[in-house]
């Protein structure tokens, strides 16, 4: 569906009308649904009211429907049929998923942490990938081998900063502070 020749703006409005139904007015772009951080968490207080009554299904978006029907099929079920979980296995998931574990999450006021600097400096580009490899071998030793968490963390971060992480990090003071 892509073609270079297509401004940005194009491109968008040609998913947004393509998938329309799919994606309930948010903007798509190249294939992916732009969102909220807590989409998911709104997603899943709306389902958890629809099932208890608080408010009318079938003003759920398109994306949330199937849940919400699988969700009241299931605890409908279970008061016939206390085995439900082993013979309605997508119903039981929907359930412990979207209503149990994700309504209760959507409960709790959430502190949501933007990142302060999303971008790219030279100091990434020359380190980045050494260090990534580095916090990978870091994160494995302290879990199948260490004896002592806190000094393999700290060694780690003395590593990190030793390797161009101190640069990193002043580069994007700097950017930030533009």
């Amino acid at each position: 569906m892509y073609h270079e020749n297509k401004s940005s703006e194009h491109f968008m409005k040609i998913e947004q009308e393509v998938f329309k139904d799919s994606n309930d007015k948010r903007p798509i772009w190249l294939g992916m649904n732009i969102d909220r951080t807590d989409h998911i968490l709104l997603q899943a207080n709306d389902i958890v009211k629809a099932v208890n009554g608080e408010v009318d299904p079938s003003t759920l978006p398109f994306n949330n429907r199937d849940a919400y029907n699988h969700i009241t099929a299931f605890l409908g079920g279970l008061q016939d049929e206390p085995q439900a979980a082993s013979k309605h296995m997508l119903q039981w998931q929907n359930t412990r998923s979207w209503y149990d574990a994700m309504g209760g999450a959507s409960n709790y006021e959430l502190n949501i942490t933007y990142s302060a600097y999303d971008g790219r400096t030279p100091a990434m580009e020359k380190y980045l990938t050494a260090l990534d490899t580095l916090q990978m071998k870091a994160y494995h030793t302290i879990i199948m081998k260490s004896n002592d968490i806190d000094a393999e963390f700290d060694k780690f971060v003395s590593d990190w900063k030793a390797q161009g992480g101190d640069e990193i990090l002043a580069e994007i003071a700097q950017e930030i502070n533009k």
